[in-house]
């Protein structure tokens, strides 16, 4: 069997397919509930299951893993899926390195962190992404999980379907415009420079400085009051560019090396503010990316927590930037479509979601997956936003139906 995604459309086994997932995390689940929740979202319509598979979660402990859940039932990563096998469903996995997903440790293990502390960024809670001690444990990590995911591709007969390279990369920085300043970042940003102006003279003149080599050019710290200053600027503004391209083509490389064929894709990340004005910013970031890998599938972030009259069009925008960014040759699809909220305090309605899946479909997106399908209580003190996550979902914990399961159903 193949999937692939062309133009408009997804295709199993070179016919159209409309992708319809539902997000659904075992990490967060009794194991005794999985098959009842895969039975409940492929009785809603859905033909497929999405999950994060958090490093921090599997690799308790450095070079201790857990994939069969002999530590603790709700890591036998193989039992689900298995048990979506079972139910007939497709997967779409998400293993990393970050996962975010309001997980404590946003999937990188606590025990790297205080075992290399100098892999932590400078002015970013995040790591250096191209830190060679940290790419060593990522490799360790592949190492682990891609080998067991590999059977269960869908060339090879499995359920699997698409991976996530990584998740949202640098979207706290971008948004804020702030940058990591670390000893690795600035070896990678005089490269880059190199790269440009080829030699100290040339960045000199254009600079109107006197910098006795690249490895001395430093980033920019003060606002810009002339044109060469806001040259600098825009210089540091397109290094992350290049930087995080780098990070994401060094990725996709590792897992294509570990014998994994599926169709790759990335979220980016929208309605940071409740609106989808913020898009254009954050997607401008992966041009560089979209250059050296057009065949990543890039993901929308469709969750705006209210969704109302005010910003109900706003999935019009981010579509339309998504398939022009892409040159049309994607199909535009949501990796995460807001089902319910993960603030307890947001009410939700479902006469208003069930419009907003509606906009979008009607704007022709053709892949949706409802985040979160099901709610979920994290491990003992994995929640960053406290024990339970998400509120308001299609299925409860215990895989009670709730007012968006007839919705979604």
């Amino acid at each position: 069997m193949i999937f692939t995604a062309k133009q408009k459309n997804f295709y199993l086994n070179n016919q159209p397919f409309f992708l319809y997932s539902g997000e659904i995390h075992y990490f967060r689940l009794k194991r005794e509930l999985w098959a009842t929740h895969l039975r409940k979202l492929k009785a809603a319509g859905a033909n497929t299951v999405s999950t994060y598979i958090p490093w921090s979660w599997h690799e308790y402990a450095e070079g201790c893993f857990d994939f069969t859940g002999e530590t603790d039932p709700r890591r036998d990563l193989v039992g689900f899926i298995e048990t979506a096998i079972a139910e007939g469903l497709f997967m779409s996995v998400k293993p990393g390195p970050y996962i975010l997903a309001e997980f404590q440790d946003r999937g990188i293990p606590s025990w790297l962190l205080k075992a290399h502390p100098q892999i932590q960024a400078e002015g970013l809670d995040m790591v250096t992404y191209l830190h060679p001690v940290f790419q060593e444990y990522v490799q360790k990590w592949y190492d682990a999980v891609l080998p067991l995911l590999a059977p269960y591709q869908i060339s090879k007969g499995g359920p699997l379907i698409l991976m996530q390279v990584c998740n949202e990369v640098g979207l706290f920085n971008w948004l804020d415009g702030t940058g990591d300043t670390s000893p690795t970042v600035r070896k990678y940003y005089h490269t880059y420079l190199s790269k440009q102006y080829q030699t100290i003279d040339t960045l000199n003149k254009a600079y109107k400085s006197n910098y006795p080599d690249f490895n001395e050019v430093a980033p920019p710290v003060n606002p810009a009051k002339t044109s060469w200053e806001l040259l600098h600027w825009r210089d540091w503004h397109d290094f992350h560019r290049w930087y995080y391209a780098e990070y994401l083509s060094w990725l996709i490389g590792q897992i294509r090396s570990r014998g994994i064929d599926l169709l790759l894709f990335h979220n980016i990340p929208g309605w940071v503010f409740g609106r989808g004005t913020e898009y254009p910013v954050n997607i401008s970031f992966y041009t560089e990316i979209i250059q050296r890998h057009p065949e990543l599938l890039f993901g929308i972030d469709h969750i705006p927590e209210n969704p109302t009259y005010r910003n109900l069009h706003d999935d019009l925008i981010i579509n339309e930037l998504v398939r022009a960014v892409q040159g049309g040759q994607k199909p535009i699809w949501s990796a995460e479509l807001q089902a319910g909220t993960r603030e307890h305090n947001v009410r939700i309605f479902p006469n208003e979601m069930d419009l907003f899946y509606l906009a979008c479909l009607a704007r022709g997106m053709t892949g949706m997956n409802l985040y979160m399908f099901s709610q979920g209580q994290n491990p003992p003190g994995r929640g960053a936003l406290g024990p339970t996550f998400y509120w308001e979902t299609p299925l409860g914990t215990e895989a009670t139906e709730n007012q968006l399961y007839p919705v979604a159903q």
